[in-house]
């Protein structure tokens, strides 16, 4: 088993040996709710003591800022919690506010379920678009219980290690199996064996680990040794989404030139092009023996190695990350062959090694198959 296990997730606890508890709000939420609340305290303040008197503007105004101060007193006092009652098979979940003392909270609204009705716990990917605006995004990882009829959001982090922390030590207080569906395909783990690795779960179950038939277009190259396997994958070269990308900031830089002159047209192409292509010309080696994988990024000249050993590599998996919000299981049956054919064709295969710290992603210009028989090469010096 790992040793070294990552403390709990910030906002979790575990004080009794039967009582989980997770809590939420204050931190960052505190400093903009006081900014709103104090804006909106003092817009509503100055529209009500003008002295020509109180105008229908004024008091739509006094509204408005009524609305922002009341918006940031929730942001500033605003909590909530969930409690899972393992001996008492209780779920408890409550919103209220804070009284600005440690540990007392008002709540206004509570809830209870019964945990029998969970079988599972979830954690997924998703990426949020910013209200009126399409460029701007943000990647979240929410932590669940589900079941057959019913799941409960328990809390979401932006990173993913926090999230997956969450997950398992859910996954084991309750003895359920976890869903992990963050790496574009579930990989399903059972509550007692979360904290083995690759290897230890090759060598429990007996799974015969053998490289697959090498493609016909091989486009990676592979070098084997004693012991050892040094894989040079090529780079994914302008796709897309680089090329979509590149018309944005030819475009932006067009029209600066055209009012500004060459120096700030200069500039606006010259770092995020740069990037772009860097990105699209990554190079990336891949290292795997007895003692761990080791990947290697080089971006514009600057390599990068990180590293996950062998006693804490839990997943390595190869996989199509789908376009978010997509599941092929919700679609017709008609439809699945025709969409996932789309999906083979459009979306580029990744390989994903993850541990309970870190997760490595090798994205390239190969091909499911090749990625495939990539993994099986690495699964093979990893768990000899």
């Amino acid at each position: 088993m790992n040793e070294n296990k990552p403390s709990h997730p910030k906002g979790v606890y575990l004080n009794d040996p039967d009582v989980l508890e997770i809590r939420g709000g204050g931190g960052c939420l505190m400093v903009a709710g006081l900014f709103f609340a104090a804006f909106g305290g003092l817009f509503a303040f100055t529209m009500l003591n003008v002295p020509q008197g109180h105008s229908a503007g004024q008091i739509f105004g006094a509204a408005f800022g009524g609305f922002f101060a009341l918006l940031g007193a929730a942001m500033l006092l605003g909590r909530w919690g969930i409690k899972l009652y393992r001996r008492e098979g209780r779920l408890f979940s409550w919103w209220g506010l804070s009284l600005l003392l440690p540990g007392l909270t008002m709540p206004l609204k509570t809830k209870s379920v019964n945990l029998n009705d969970f079988s599972f716990v979830f954690l997924s990917k998703e990426v949020r678009k910013s209200s009126g605006s399409k460029s701007n995004s943000q990647t979240v990882y929410p932590v669940s219980l589900g079941g057959d009829n019913d799941q409960t959001k328990l809390k979401e982090f932006s990173d993913y290690a926090s999230a997956r922390g969450l997950a398992e030590l859910v996954a084991k207080f309750l003895g359920l199996d976890l869903h992990d569906s963050s790496s574009g395909q579930t990989v399903v783990r059972q509550a007692v064996f979360l904290d083995e690795s690759l290897r230890q779960r090759t060598l429990r179950t007996g799974e015969a680990v053998t490289a697959k038939q090498r493609p016909i277009n091989m486009r990676s190259t592979v070098t084997p040794g004693a012991g050892t396997v040094d894989i040079v994958v090529p780079a994914s070269g302008i796709t897309s989404f680089h090329g979509a990308g590149l018309a944005i900031i030819i475009s932006i830089s067009a029209i600066s030139y055209y009012f500004e002159g060459w120096f700030p047209s200069a500039f606006i192409i010259l770092f995020p092009g740069l990037a772009i292509l860097g990105h699209a010309s990554q190079g990336i080696k891949i290292r795997a023996d007895r003692q761990g994988l080791w990947l290697k990024k080089t971006w514009l000249g600057i390599g990068i190695t990180r590293h996950i050993p062998t006693n804490e590599l839990e997943e390595l998996v190869a996989a199509r990350i789908l376009p978010e919000g997509m599941e092929l299981s919700e679609l017709p049956e008609k439809h699945r062959a025709v969409v996932l054919a789309a999906v083979n064709f459009f979306v580029r295969p990744k390989l994903v090694a993850r541990s309970d710290q870190k997760t490595l992603e090798v994205s390239g210009a190969v091909s499911g198959a090749e990625m495939e028989y990539l993994l099986s090469l690495l699964k093979r010096e990893l768990v000899r």
